[in-house]
Order: C-alpha cells, then sequence, then structure tokens
C-alpha cells in the first residue's frame, strides 16, 4: 500500500485510467480506519482533482465517489478534506495614504467588480495550497469549463444518490 501512495504509482494510474472505480475500492479497503493513508491519498486526491483536464478528473473522481463512502470515524473529516468547507475570504490589505502613514486592514478583500469571489470552499488539509477543494473548483470553473464542471456535478449527484 506505501508503494501505491508513496510513490508516483497512484498518480500515473489515475492519469492513464487503469480500473479507477477497482482502484477506489481498494484503497478505500486500505483506508478504513487509517487516518495517515486517508490524508496521503486526499492529498494526492486533490493535486490530481485541481490540476488536470476535463477528461481526467473523471479517473479522480471515480477514486473520490469510493472513498467518500467508508464509513468509519474518519469519514467526516475524509469529506471535508476533498469537498472543503465554506467560509469568507480574509485579507489583510495595506492602506498607504500618504508617505509616512501607512493602515493596516485585516477582514475580506475590496471587491473590485461584480464578478470577484467572496466566499470559498477550502480544504482544512493543504489549507496554505494551490489545490482547492472539489466545491471550490465547481464555483470557480462555472461559466468557463463546462465539461469539467459536468463531470464533477455528474460524480457529486452519483455520490449523493
Amino acid at each position: 500500500m506505501k508503494f501505491i501512495v508513496y510513490s508516483g504509482f497512484l498518480e500515473q494510474a489515475l492519469r492513464e485510467g487503469i480500473e479507477c472505480h477497482e482502484l477506489g475500492k481498494l484503497l478505500a479497503h486500505y483506508c478504513y480506519q487509517d487516518l495517515q493513508l486517508s490524508k496521503n491519498l486526499s492529498k494526492v486526491l486533490l493535486n490530481g482533482i485541481s490540476r488536470n483536464d476535463y477528461e481526467k478528473v473523471r479517473n479522480y473522481l471515480d477514486v473520490v465517489t469510493q472513498f467518500s463512502l467508508i464509513r468509519d470515524q474518519y469519514q467526516r473529516k475524509r469529506l471535508e478534506w476533498i469537498f472543503g468547507f465554506g467560509s469568507l475570504i480574509s485579507h489583510t490589505n495595506t492602506i498607504a495614504r500618504n508617505e509616512g502613514d501607512i493602515k493596516t486592514k485585516v477582514g475580506i478583500k475590496v471587491l473590485q467588480s461584480a464578478t470577484d469571489e467572496v466566499y470559498t470552499f477550502r480544504s482544512a488539509l493543504i489549507y496554505d495550497s494551490v489545490d482547492d477543494a472539489l466545491l471550490h473548483l465547481l464555483w470557480r470553473y462555472k461559466g468557463r469549463m463546462d465539461a469539467y464542471t459536468v463531470n464533477c456535478l455528474h460524480s457529486l449527484l452519483n455520490l449523493i444518490a
């Protein structure tokens, strides 16, 4: 199992689409009641979901479906890691009024246009990373990457059903 998660084998298998449904079942079996392995797999899945195109993301979503259905004491953590939790975007803005007068404003960022995002879904697992949680990716790509969004929504609705 360490070979699958820690080497590049898992990323390669998911990129190539090698029986992802069955691979998801295997990974779910090994992650049952194993928090550390679940964390490592979640990082791999988030990285793959946020960095792949609409065709390859389906392979990752097959594994996410099996991974999310594990019923143990860590199920809620896994769901928060993959799907994220909602929060307001908080920024620190420095406002310079005069040359010597610098003020810091902490809180919600100032909106530049009506399409700016104020709400985000962040994963507690990789909060400071560039990889985003699945729900945030759905929100960000709406209207721009339709095939990607539809694939993600299809998998999410199958998981809910």
